[in-house]
Protein backbone atom coordinates (compact mmCIF):
# COMPACT_ATOMS: atom_id res chain seq x y z
CA UNK A 1 0.00 0.00 0.00
CA UNK A 2 1.38 3.32 -0.76
CA UNK A 3 0.35 6.70 0.49
CA UNK A 4 0.47 9.92 -0.79
CA UNK A 5 -0.57 13.04 0.90
CA UNK A 6 -2.63 15.74 -1.00
CA UNK A 7 -3.58 19.26 -0.07
CA UNK A 8 -7.26 18.00 0.37
CA UNK A 9 -6.74 15.15 1.95
CA UNK A 10 -5.03 11.63 1.95
CA UNK A 11 -5.10 8.87 -1.29
CA UNK A 12 -3.54 5.75 -0.84
CA UNK A 13 -3.12 2.99 -3.43
CA UNK A 14 -3.86 -0.50 -2.47
CA UNK A 15 -3.34 -3.81 -3.91
CA UNK A 16 -6.08 -5.96 -4.91
CA UNK A 17 -4.39 -8.58 -6.49
CA UNK A 18 -1.83 -9.28 -9.17
CA UNK A 19 -3.21 -6.80 -11.64
CA UNK A 20 -6.23 -4.67 -10.22
CA UNK A 21 -4.76 -1.72 -7.50
CA UNK A 22 -8.05 0.55 -5.61
CA UNK A 23 -7.52 3.83 -5.02
CA UNK A 24 -8.68 5.07 -1.97
CA UNK A 25 -8.66 9.03 -1.47
CA UNK A 26 -9.96 11.29 1.59
CA UNK A 27 -11.53 14.59 0.76
CA UNK A 28 -12.28 17.51 2.36
CA UNK A 29 -13.97 20.39 1.39
CA UNK A 30 -14.04 23.70 3.81
CA UNK A 31 -17.57 25.11 3.28
CA UNK A 32 -15.81 28.69 2.79
CA UNK A 33 -13.74 27.15 -0.21
CA UNK A 34 -12.26 30.02 -2.92
CA UNK A 35 -13.05 29.13 -6.43
CA UNK A 36 -8.82 28.37 -6.52
CA UNK A 37 -9.63 25.37 -4.06
CA UNK A 38 -12.69 24.15 -6.14
CA UNK A 39 -10.58 23.97 -9.28
CA UNK A 40 -7.38 22.16 -7.61
CA UNK A 41 -10.18 19.91 -6.18
CA UNK A 42 -11.56 19.04 -9.00
CA UNK A 43 -8.27 18.43 -10.70
CA UNK A 44 -7.49 16.06 -8.59
CA UNK A 45 -10.91 13.96 -9.18
CA UNK A 46 -10.61 14.55 -12.79
CA UNK A 47 -7.95 11.83 -12.67
CA UNK A 48 -10.01 9.02 -11.18
CA UNK A 49 -11.09 8.78 -15.11
CA UNK A 50 -7.98 7.45 -15.81
CA UNK A 51 -8.00 4.39 -12.57
CA UNK A 52 -9.98 1.01 -13.19
CA UNK A 53 -11.09 0.90 -9.38
CA UNK A 54 -11.66 3.65 -6.84
CA UNK A 55 -12.87 4.98 -3.77
CA UNK A 56 -13.61 8.30 -2.97
CA UNK A 57 -15.04 9.67 0.78
CA UNK A 58 -15.14 12.68 3.00
CA UNK A 59 -16.93 15.53 3.82
CA UNK A 60 -17.67 17.44 0.35
CA UNK A 61 -19.67 20.34 2.22
CA UNK A 62 -22.62 20.33 -0.57
CA UNK A 63 -25.96 20.98 0.92
CA UNK A 64 -27.09 22.46 -2.38
CA UNK A 65 -27.20 18.77 -3.59
CA UNK A 66 -30.37 16.47 -3.44
CA UNK A 67 -28.10 12.94 -4.38
CA UNK A 68 -31.58 11.14 -4.28
CA UNK A 69 -33.24 13.28 -6.53
CA UNK A 70 -29.92 14.00 -8.72
CA UNK A 71 -30.97 17.83 -8.16
CA UNK A 72 -29.18 21.41 -7.27
CA UNK A 73 -30.68 23.45 -5.89
CA UNK A 74 -28.36 26.12 -7.13
CA UNK A 75 -27.63 28.11 -10.31
CA UNK A 76 -25.32 26.60 -13.30
CA UNK A 77 -22.30 28.87 -12.60
CA UNK A 78 -22.68 27.68 -8.53
CA UNK A 79 -19.69 25.70 -7.42
CA UNK A 80 -22.19 22.82 -6.41
CA UNK A 81 -23.67 22.57 -9.96
CA UNK A 82 -20.31 22.13 -11.39
CA UNK A 83 -18.98 19.29 -8.54
CA UNK A 84 -21.78 17.57 -9.33
CA UNK A 85 -21.60 18.17 -13.33
CA UNK A 86 -18.08 16.84 -13.18
CA UNK A 87 -19.25 13.47 -10.95
CA UNK A 88 -21.76 12.55 -13.62
CA UNK A 89 -19.43 13.06 -16.18
CA UNK A 90 -16.61 10.20 -14.33
CA UNK A 91 -19.88 8.16 -13.98
CA UNK A 92 -19.37 7.79 -10.41
CA UNK A 93 -21.72 6.50 -7.84
CA UNK A 94 -23.12 8.64 -4.51
CA UNK A 95 -23.79 6.18 -2.23
CA UNK A 96 -25.27 8.09 0.89
CA UNK A 97 -28.74 8.47 0.76
CA UNK A 98 -29.65 10.00 4.36
CA UNK A 99 -28.69 13.22 6.39
CA UNK A 100 -24.98 13.22 8.12
CA UNK A 101 -25.34 16.60 9.72
CA UNK A 102 -27.29 17.56 12.60
CA UNK A 103 -27.22 20.82 14.49
CA UNK A 104 -29.82 22.35 16.71
CA UNK A 105 -32.47 24.80 14.76
CA UNK A 106 -31.04 24.18 11.27
CA UNK A 107 -32.11 21.60 9.42
CA UNK A 108 -30.06 17.95 8.57
CA UNK A 109 -28.10 17.73 5.29
CA UNK A 110 -26.14 15.28 3.45
CA UNK A 111 -22.31 16.53 3.50
CA UNK A 112 -20.41 13.69 3.79
CA UNK A 113 -20.17 11.38 0.58
CA UNK A 114 -19.09 8.04 -1.00
CA UNK A 115 -17.99 7.44 -4.37
CA UNK A 116 -17.00 4.92 -6.53
CA UNK A 117 -16.31 4.02 -10.44
CA UNK A 118 -18.86 1.33 -10.69
CA UNK A 119 -21.78 0.24 -9.18
CA UNK A 120 -23.02 -2.16 -6.77
CA UNK A 121 -19.37 -1.48 -4.68
CA UNK A 122 -20.59 -0.31 -1.47
CA UNK A 123 -22.65 -2.93 0.97
CA UNK A 124 -24.18 -2.72 4.57
CA UNK A 125 -23.86 1.00 4.79
CA UNK A 126 -25.16 2.25 7.79
CA UNK A 127 -24.74 5.08 10.15
CA UNK A 128 -22.79 5.61 13.65
CA UNK A 129 -22.71 7.64 16.94
CA UNK A 130 -20.79 10.78 16.25
CA UNK A 131 -17.08 11.01 17.02
CA UNK A 132 -16.44 13.43 20.36
CA UNK A 133 -17.76 16.42 19.92
CA UNK A 134 -18.56 16.54 16.01
CA UNK A 135 -22.16 17.03 14.73
CA UNK A 136 -21.60 14.58 11.97
CA UNK A 137 -22.53 10.85 12.33
CA UNK A 138 -20.01 8.40 11.80
CA UNK A 139 -20.41 5.99 8.87
CA UNK A 140 -19.33 2.57 8.51
CA UNK A 141 -19.50 0.03 5.03
CA UNK A 142 -18.50 -2.94 3.19
CA UNK A 143 -16.48 -2.46 -0.01
CA UNK A 144 -16.56 -5.09 -1.74
CA UNK A 145 -13.34 -5.65 -4.25
CA UNK A 146 -14.97 -8.56 -6.42
CA UNK A 147 -17.45 -10.66 -6.50
CA UNK A 148 -19.09 -13.47 -9.14
CA UNK A 149 -22.24 -15.33 -9.84
CA UNK A 150 -21.61 -18.76 -9.10
CA UNK A 151 -23.86 -20.59 -13.04
CA UNK A 152 -26.12 -23.20 -12.31
CA UNK A 153 -23.06 -25.82 -14.03
CA UNK A 154 -20.75 -24.54 -10.85
CA UNK A 155 -23.27 -25.97 -8.82
CA UNK A 156 -23.58 -29.06 -9.96
CA UNK A 157 -19.94 -29.41 -10.53
CA UNK A 158 -19.66 -29.49 -14.62
CA UNK A 159 -21.68 -29.04 -17.32
CA UNK A 160 -23.19 -31.00 -20.26
CA UNK A 161 -20.39 -31.31 -23.07
CA UNK A 162 -22.68 -31.45 -25.66
CA UNK A 163 -20.06 -31.61 -28.48
CA UNK A 164 -19.08 -35.76 -27.43
CA UNK A 165 -23.19 -36.20 -26.86
CA UNK A 166 -24.12 -39.87 -28.20
CA UNK A 167 -27.07 -38.77 -30.34
CA UNK A 168 -27.46 -41.63 -31.73
CA UNK A 169 -28.40 -43.43 -28.69
CA UNK A 170 -30.48 -40.63 -27.96
CA UNK A 171 -32.09 -40.60 -30.82
CA UNK A 172 -33.01 -44.47 -30.20
CA UNK A 173 -34.97 -42.82 -26.44
CA UNK A 174 -36.97 -40.92 -28.50
CA UNK A 175 -38.30 -43.57 -31.20
CA UNK A 176 -39.13 -45.68 -28.68
CA UNK A 177 -41.43 -43.55 -27.10
CA UNK A 178 -45.53 -43.84 -28.42
CA UNK A 179 -45.75 -40.59 -28.72
CA UNK A 180 -49.67 -40.62 -29.76
CA UNK A 181 -51.00 -42.77 -27.08
CA UNK A 182 -48.09 -40.70 -23.84
CA UNK A 183 -49.90 -37.28 -24.78
CA UNK A 184 -52.95 -37.90 -26.13
CA UNK A 185 -55.19 -37.76 -23.05
CA UNK A 186 -53.22 -34.65 -21.56
CA UNK A 187 -53.29 -31.27 -21.71
CA UNK A 188 -50.82 -29.13 -22.93
CA UNK A 189 -49.00 -27.85 -19.70
CA UNK A 190 -48.78 -31.86 -18.82
CA UNK A 191 -47.90 -32.74 -22.19
CA UNK A 192 -44.52 -30.57 -22.41
CA UNK A 193 -43.45 -31.58 -18.75
CA UNK A 194 -43.89 -35.17 -20.16
CA UNK A 195 -41.36 -34.34 -23.52
CA UNK A 196 -38.78 -32.02 -21.06
CA UNK A 197 -38.33 -34.96 -18.76
CA UNK A 198 -37.79 -37.62 -21.38
CA UNK A 199 -35.29 -35.29 -23.22
CA UNK A 200 -33.57 -34.21 -19.56
CA UNK A 201 -33.04 -38.02 -18.98
CA UNK A 202 -31.95 -38.69 -22.37
CA UNK A 203 -29.12 -35.89 -22.18
CA UNK A 204 -28.26 -36.74 -18.73
CA UNK A 205 -27.68 -40.71 -20.30
CA UNK A 206 -26.21 -39.73 -23.20
CA UNK A 207 -24.11 -36.94 -22.56
CA UNK A 208 -21.09 -36.44 -20.42
CA UNK A 209 -20.16 -33.88 -18.26
CA UNK A 210 -17.43 -31.83 -18.17
CA UNK A 211 -15.50 -29.56 -15.06
CA UNK A 212 -15.97 -25.76 -15.31
CA UNK A 213 -12.32 -24.05 -15.45
CA UNK A 214 -12.22 -20.62 -14.83
CA UNK A 215 -10.43 -19.19 -17.37
CA UNK A 216 -7.20 -16.42 -15.44
CA UNK A 217 -5.49 -15.42 -18.82
CA UNK A 218 -6.45 -12.85 -20.51
CA UNK A 219 -8.33 -12.90 -23.84
CA UNK A 220 -6.39 -10.91 -26.06
CA UNK A 221 -3.10 -13.14 -24.98
CA UNK A 222 -2.42 -14.50 -28.98
CA UNK A 223 0.03 -16.98 -30.02
CA UNK A 224 2.08 -13.86 -31.31
CA UNK A 225 2.07 -12.14 -27.80
CA UNK A 226 2.88 -15.60 -25.96
CA UNK A 227 5.89 -15.48 -28.38
CA UNK A 228 7.45 -12.18 -27.76
CA UNK A 229 7.22 -12.86 -23.97
CA UNK A 230 9.23 -16.15 -24.54
CA UNK A 231 11.86 -14.58 -25.77
CA UNK A 232 12.13 -11.32 -23.65
CA UNK A 233 12.29 -14.71 -21.05
CA UNK A 234 15.14 -15.39 -22.16
CA UNK A 235 16.98 -12.76 -23.07
CA UNK A 236 16.21 -11.40 -19.79
CA UNK A 237 17.67 -15.15 -18.29
CA UNK A 238 20.54 -14.71 -20.00
CA UNK A 239 21.23 -10.94 -19.42
CA UNK A 240 20.97 -11.88 -15.23
CA UNK A 241 23.59 -14.94 -15.91
CA UNK A 242 26.63 -12.99 -17.14
CA UNK A 243 24.97 -9.29 -17.41
CA UNK A 244 25.56 -9.29 -21.12
CA UNK A 245 23.31 -8.45 -23.88
CA UNK A 246 21.28 -5.60 -21.87
CA UNK A 247 20.80 -3.54 -25.14
CA UNK A 248 19.40 -6.58 -26.43
CA UNK A 249 16.83 -7.54 -24.03
CA UNK A 250 15.92 -3.64 -23.60
CA UNK A 251 14.90 -3.55 -27.11
CA UNK A 252 12.63 -7.02 -26.91
CA UNK A 253 11.16 -5.74 -23.53
CA UNK A 254 9.97 -2.17 -25.50
CA UNK A 255 8.97 -4.31 -28.69
CA UNK A 256 7.18 -7.24 -26.15
CA UNK A 257 5.00 -3.53 -24.31
CA UNK A 258 4.23 -2.43 -27.47
CA UNK A 259 2.67 -5.94 -28.90
CA UNK A 260 0.52 -6.28 -25.89
CA UNK A 261 -0.84 -2.90 -25.75
CA UNK A 262 -1.27 -3.84 -29.90
CA UNK A 263 -2.97 -7.16 -28.95
CA UNK A 264 -5.23 -4.98 -26.45
CA UNK A 265 -6.30 -2.34 -28.16
CA UNK A 266 -7.59 -5.00 -31.03
CA UNK A 267 -9.28 -7.22 -28.56
CA UNK A 268 -10.92 -3.96 -27.05
CA UNK A 269 -11.97 -2.62 -31.00
CA UNK A 270 -13.36 -5.64 -31.92
CA UNK A 271 -16.76 -6.44 -29.84
CA UNK A 272 -17.15 -2.28 -31.24
CA UNK A 273 -16.99 -3.46 -34.71
CA UNK A 274 -18.98 -6.55 -34.45
CA UNK A 275 -21.80 -4.72 -32.58
CA UNK A 276 -24.42 -4.82 -35.08
CA UNK A 277 -24.00 -8.08 -35.84
CA UNK A 278 -23.20 -10.32 -32.57
CA UNK A 279 -24.30 -7.39 -29.37
CA UNK A 280 -23.47 -10.15 -27.06
CA UNK A 281 -19.98 -10.11 -27.65
CA UNK A 282 -20.01 -6.67 -26.66
CA UNK A 283 -21.95 -6.87 -23.84
CA UNK A 284 -19.74 -9.48 -22.88
CA UNK A 285 -16.50 -7.65 -22.67
CA UNK A 286 -18.24 -4.93 -20.63
CA UNK A 287 -19.24 -7.57 -17.90
CA UNK A 288 -15.75 -8.98 -17.83
CA UNK A 289 -14.75 -5.09 -16.84
CA UNK A 290 -17.24 -4.96 -14.42
CA UNK A 291 -16.05 -6.36 -10.71
CA UNK A 292 -19.22 -7.03 -9.25
CA UNK A 293 -21.42 -9.67 -11.23
CA UNK A 294 -24.99 -8.79 -10.26
CA UNK A 295 -27.35 -11.42 -11.95
CA UNK A 296 -31.29 -11.18 -11.15
CA UNK A 297 -32.09 -10.78 -7.64
CA UNK A 298 -34.64 -12.52 -5.37
CA UNK A 299 -37.65 -10.21 -5.35
CA UNK A 300 -40.44 -9.60 -2.80
CA UNK A 301 -43.36 -10.95 -3.46
CA UNK A 302 -47.05 -9.91 -2.46
CA UNK A 303 -46.79 -11.97 0.74
CA UNK A 304 -43.38 -10.23 1.64
CA UNK A 305 -41.83 -13.71 0.80
CA UNK A 306 -38.79 -14.03 -1.61
CA UNK A 307 -38.72 -15.65 -4.81
CA UNK A 308 -36.96 -18.50 -4.94
CA UNK A 309 -36.87 -20.11 -8.52
CA UNK A 310 -36.46 -18.20 -11.91
CA UNK A 311 -39.99 -18.42 -12.87
CA UNK A 312 -41.39 -16.92 -9.54
CA UNK A 313 -38.93 -14.17 -10.79
CA UNK A 314 -40.93 -14.03 -13.94
CA UNK A 315 -44.26 -14.06 -12.49
CA UNK A 316 -42.94 -11.03 -9.90
CA UNK A 317 -41.73 -9.25 -13.12
CA UNK A 318 -44.43 -9.82 -15.47
CA UNK A 319 -46.40 -8.47 -12.39
CA UNK A 320 -45.15 -5.17 -12.15
CA UNK A 321 -45.00 -4.97 -16.37
CA UNK A 322 -48.60 -5.89 -16.34
CA UNK A 323 -49.20 -2.81 -13.60
CA UNK A 324 -48.55 -0.05 -15.40
CA UNK A 325 -50.64 -0.58 -18.71
CA UNK A 326 -53.93 1.13 -18.53
CA UNK A 327 -56.94 -1.63 -17.56
CA UNK A 328 -59.65 -1.40 -19.99
CA UNK A 329 -63.04 -1.17 -18.71
CA UNK A 330 -65.33 -4.45 -19.09
CA UNK A 331 -67.42 -4.60 -22.27
CA UNK A 332 -67.52 -5.51 -26.09
CA UNK A 333 -64.07 -4.97 -27.44
CA UNK A 334 -64.29 -2.22 -30.49
CA UNK A 335 -64.13 -3.28 -33.67
CA UNK A 336 -61.81 -2.06 -36.37
CA UNK A 337 -62.18 -1.87 -39.99
CA UNK A 338 -61.59 -4.82 -41.94
CA UNK A 339 -58.55 -4.51 -44.34
CA UNK A 340 -58.60 -8.42 -46.15
CA UNK A 341 -61.50 -10.39 -46.98
CA UNK A 342 -59.63 -13.43 -46.10
CA UNK A 343 -60.27 -15.13 -42.62
CA UNK A 344 -57.76 -17.27 -41.02
CA UNK A 345 -59.89 -20.41 -40.19
CA UNK A 346 -57.51 -22.35 -38.69
CA UNK A 347 -53.34 -22.74 -38.67
CA UNK A 348 -52.16 -25.70 -40.66
CA UNK A 349 -48.62 -27.26 -40.17
CA UNK A 350 -47.45 -30.57 -40.20
CA UNK A 351 -44.70 -32.71 -38.10
CA UNK A 352 -42.40 -32.05 -41.71
CA UNK A 353 -42.77 -28.01 -40.87
CA UNK A 354 -41.54 -28.56 -37.17
CA UNK A 355 -38.60 -30.55 -38.47
CA UNK A 356 -37.51 -27.68 -40.84
CA UNK A 357 -37.52 -25.06 -37.70
CA UNK A 358 -35.55 -27.30 -35.69
CA UNK A 359 -33.44 -27.98 -38.37
CA UNK A 360 -32.34 -24.30 -38.73
CA UNK A 361 -31.90 -23.76 -34.87
CA UNK A 362 -28.33 -22.34 -34.06
CA UNK A 363 -26.94 -25.47 -32.42
CA UNK A 364 -24.27 -23.31 -30.65
CA UNK A 365 -27.06 -21.07 -29.02
CA UNK A 366 -27.74 -21.33 -25.03
CA UNK A 367 -30.65 -23.17 -23.88
CA UNK A 368 -33.67 -20.76 -22.64
CA UNK A 369 -35.43 -21.45 -19.61
CA UNK A 370 -37.13 -24.92 -20.03
CA UNK A 371 -32.74 -26.01 -20.19
CA UNK A 372 -33.18 -27.98 -23.35
CA UNK A 373 -30.13 -27.46 -25.46
CA UNK A 374 -30.86 -26.46 -29.01
CA UNK A 375 -28.43 -28.96 -30.22
CA UNK A 376 -29.98 -31.89 -28.99
CA UNK A 377 -33.29 -30.00 -30.89
CA UNK A 378 -31.74 -30.40 -34.29
CA UNK A 379 -29.71 -32.88 -34.13
CA UNK A 380 -32.74 -35.32 -33.19
CA UNK A 381 -35.51 -32.99 -35.26
CA UNK A 382 -36.92 -36.28 -37.11
CA UNK A 383 -37.33 -37.58 -33.69
CA UNK A 384 -38.63 -34.75 -31.86
CA UNK A 385 -41.04 -33.07 -34.48
CA UNK A 386 -43.45 -35.58 -33.98
CA UNK A 387 -44.33 -34.79 -30.10
CA UNK A 388 -43.84 -31.23 -31.00
CA UNK A 389 -46.41 -31.11 -33.21
CA UNK A 390 -48.53 -32.64 -31.03
CA UNK A 391 -48.24 -30.26 -28.09
CA UNK A 392 -48.18 -27.62 -30.94
CA UNK A 393 -51.76 -28.36 -31.79
CA UNK A 394 -52.92 -28.37 -28.17
CA UNK A 395 -51.85 -25.06 -27.43
CA UNK A 396 -53.49 -23.35 -30.66
CA UNK A 397 -56.58 -25.65 -29.77
CA UNK A 398 -56.52 -24.79 -26.21
CA UNK A 399 -55.11 -21.29 -26.09
CA UNK A 400 -52.95 -22.08 -23.57
CA UNK A 401 -48.93 -21.98 -23.42
CA UNK A 402 -47.55 -24.55 -21.68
Amino acid sequence: MSILRVQYGVRCKVKLNNTDDLLVGLCYRSPNSSQENNEKLLQKLRRVEDIKSSLIFGDFNLPEVDWIEGQVRAGETHHATVIYDIMQDLYLTQYVDFPTRYREWQKPSTLDLIFTNEDFMIENLCEKAPIGKSDHVGLMWTYVCSSSISTREEAQGGKPNYNKGNYKAMKQVFNDMNWQHELEDKGCDEAWQTLKGVCNKAVHDHVPFKKVKKKHKPRWLCSRVKKAIKTKYKLYMRYGDNYRDYEEYKKQNNKTRKIVREAQANYEKRPMKEFKNKPKAFYNYVREKQKVKVGVSQLECEDVRLTETDREAAKELSKFFKSVYTKEPDGPVPELPRRTGETVEDIIFTQEDVQKKLDKLSADRCPGPDQIHPRVLKECSKELSLPLSIIFRKSLDTGILP
